[in-house]
């Protein structure tokens, strides 16, 4: 497989997929409100300096203190949503891909059915944000989560009415096996 040569800026890509009934952004206050805002101690470590369970709570708490600030409802971690995202930030590093849909792996909703998130008998909606980037400017949890705000496309899966959350982290990127670098997958998703 070609090799892409690492790019200075932190690179994200988002994928948003809703069926069985609208996406909206906004939703109740939280009670946890309070848990969300609480600084999120250690999110501008490096790569190489974070464990994956500390870089996985770290994005989920960025992205939680980020909606608190806008009155929404606080995120829940699910294990299966979690499942499937590191499932996908590993195969993307297996086979130097940066993409929503590698080359002969599963697409976004397959990968939630086979981590039995789906398929149920309801409404569902499930969105997709990736990045990978270098040091702890570009792949800090606080980097990544800060470029996803950045963009419009991935504020929006980010504020969205999705109930659960997952993330994937890994050290190094679709292209290197540096610790220097960070990949992340964060997937959400919601049954009703």
């Amino acid at each position: 497989m070609r090799r892409t040569p690492y790019l200075p800026s932190l690179m994200l890509c988002l994928i948003l997929l809703v069926a069985g009934g609208s996406s909206e952004i906004g939703g109740p206050l939280s009670l946890e409100r309070a848990e969300a805002g609480k600084r999120c101690q250690g999110a501008k470590k490096s790569p190489k300096q974070l464990k994956v369970k500390e870089a996985q709570r770290l994005v989920v708490c960025l992205v939680n203190k980020r909606r608190s600030k806008r009155g929404l409802h606080r995120l829940k971690r699910d294990s299966k949503v979690s499942r499937a995202a590191t499932d996908h930030t590993r195969y993307m590093q297996k086979r130097d891909c940066f993409a929503h849909d590698c080359p002969g792996e599963l697409s976004l909703t397959g990968r939630l059915t086979r981590a039995n998130y789906l398929p149920c008998n309801c409404r569902w909606g499930v969105a997709e944000n990736i990045a990978w980037g270098k040091g702890s400017g570009s792949a800090s949890p606080a980097a990544v989560v800060k470029g996803w705000m950045g963009s419009a496309t991935h504020r929006a899966a980010i504020l969205s009415s999705h109930e659960h959350i997952g993330v994937g982290f890994r050290r190094g990127s679709p292209f290197s096996n540096s610790h220097e670098y960070g990949t992340y997958t964060l997937d959400f998703g919601y049954k009703r």
